[in-house]
C-alpha cells in the first residue's frame, strides 16, 4: 500500500475514500471544503497519536486499510462522519493492543509580572455557565450485529479433523443532532454498547465512546468486536464397514463418528447514547426502553465506563 508523504502520512486508500464519502455526502462548495478541512484535521490527530499508521507495511497501517475495506462495503455511511479518519485509527489500534502516543501540551507563554495595584472592591464572580438544553435528534440509525466468524482446523488423533468456530458480532451507530438554541458550553455525546454473558445472563458494557459535541453534527459510533459462542466440531474414525458384492468383490469404507460442542459466550444487546453538559444528562436515547432505562437508574455505572475510558487513553504509554 502506497504511502502519502506529508503532514498527514497516510495510505492512498484514505484520500480516496475520503473523495468518494465526499462526493456522496456533501453538496456544496463550501460544505464540501469544510468537510474536507474537518478530515485532514482528524487524519493529523491521528498521525501525531499513532506514528506507526504512516509506516507502509506495519501492523497498523495493514489493519486500517483492512478495516477501511470492510467497512466500505458493509457500512459506507461511516465514511460520511468528517472525524472517521482518527476513529478508523483508534478502532484499528485497539485491536492490537496499540496505546496512543502522548503528545505533550503546547508551551504555555509566559506572561508578564501582574503590577501591584491599590486595594479596591472585590470583582464579582463570574456567572456559571448555564446547561444547555437537551438537543433534538434524528431517528438514530442502528446497524443490528453483524455476525462473523473465526475458524481453526486441527487434527485429532492423527486420522480425524475438528472444525473451531467462534461468532463475532459488531454494530454501529450514527447519531445526527441539533442544538436548536445553540451550545454555549461544553458538551459530549457518548455512546455505549451493552452486551450479555449467555453463562451469568448479566448484562455489560462492553464499549464506551466518545465525542465533543456541537451546535450540529453527525457521529457515527462502531462498536469492537464481541465474542459470541464458540461451536467445536470433531470428525474422526471409529471403524471399517466391509461389504462383499454378489460378484464376489468386496469394498469397505471408514465409519466415521462427529461430536458438536458449543461454548457459551456474549450476545449483543444493543446501545445507549448520551447527551452530557457539565456532569448533567440532558438526554438518553436506546434501541431497547429496558437499556434506557437502565442508563438513567444506574447513571454512576455509565459515568465510570466513561472515566475508565479516558484515563485508560490518558494513562497508556507512548510507544
Amino acid at each position: 500500500m502506497k504511502v502519502i508523504v506529508s503532514t498527514l502520512v497516510f495510505s492512498l486508500f484514505f484520500a480516496s475514500a475520503c473523495l468518494r464519502a465526499q462526493s456522496q455526502g456533501e453538496a456544496s462548495a463550501k460544505a464540501q471544503k469544510e468537510f474536507v478541512a474537518a478530515q485532514q484535521e482528524s487524519m493529523t490527530k491521528a498521525a501525531a497519536l499513532y506514528p506507526e499508521a504512516s509506516v507502509q507495511g506495519s501492523a497498523l497501517n495493514t489493519a486500517i486499510a483492512e478495516r477501511a475495506a470492510q467497512l466500505r462495503t458493509r457500512l459506507p455511511a461511516f465514511f460520511r462522519n468528517k472525524n472517521w479518519p482518527l476513529l478508523l485509527t483508534q478502532q484499528a489500534a485497539a485491536r492490537l493492543g496499540i496505546p496512543p502516543k502522548i503528545v505533550p501540551p503546547a508551551p504555555v507563554p509566559a506572561q508578564p509580572a501582574p503590577t501591584t495595584a491599590p486595594p479596591g472592591p472585590t470583582p464579582a464572580a463570574a456567572p456559571a455557565e448555564p446547561t444547555p438544553a437537551a438537543p433534538q435528534v434524528l431517528p438514530v440509525q442502528f446497524e443490528p450485529p453483524m455476525a462473523s466468524a473465526r475458524t481453526d482446523s486441527s487434527g485429532v488423533r492423527n486420522t480425524g479433523s475438528a472444525l473451531a468456530g467462534q461468532a463475532m458480532h459488531e454494530s454501529s451507530v450514527r447519531v445526527e443532532y441539533q442544538f436548536p438554541h445553540g451550545l454555549t458550553g461544553v458538551a459530549e455525546v457518548q455512546c455505549f454498547f451493552l452486551g450479555r454473558n449467555d453463562t451469568t445472563m448479566q448484562h455489560f458494557i462492553y464499549s464506551s465512546l466518545s465525542a465533543p459535541a456541537h451546535s450540529h453534527d453527525e457521529l457515527t459510533f462502531i462498536s469492537p468486536e464481541l465474542l459470541g459462542t464458540t461451536t467445536t466440531t470433531k470428525t474422526y474414525p471409529v471403524g471399517t464397514l466391509t461389504v462383499t458384492s454378489s460378484a464376489g468383490t468386496q469394498s469397505s469404507r471408514t465409519i466415521t463418528q462427529t461430536d458438536t460442542t458449543r461454548k457459551k459466550g456474549s450476545t449483543p444487546q444493543g446501545w445507549v447514547v448520551r447527551f452530557v453538559s457539565g456532569g448533567n444528562v440532558l438526554k438518553v436515547l436506546s434501541n431497547q426502553p429496558s437499556l434506557a432505562d437502565m442508563a438513567i437508574k444506574s447513571a454512576g455505572v455509565f459515568d465510570q465506563a466513561i472515566k475508565d475510558a479516558d484515563e485508560a487513553a490518558k494513562s497508556a504509554p507512548a510507544k
